[in-house]
């Protein structure tokens, strides 16, 4: 599973995660940057949404 790969990468998000019982993960794509990686991350309380920033253009995507 690509989706969880990405995750288990950031190492605190990944056991956050886990604790919170993890149901399901789903790619979304950006209109905007398709280059971006997110990730809507079912949990048994709530869901997130995970944002890995394309490395190219991260200065200017944060100020955003």
């Amino acid at each position: 599973m690509e989706c969880k790969k990405a995750i288990e990468k950031y190492h605190e998000i990944n056991h956050f995660l886990e604790e919170k019982d993890l149901l399901s993960i789903e790619r979304l794509y950006s209109i905007w940057r398709k280059e971006n990686l997110l990730l809507k991350i079912i949990c048994k309380d709530r869901t997130y949404v995970f944002k890995q920033i394309n490395n190219l253009e991260s200065d200017n995507e944060a100020k955003k």
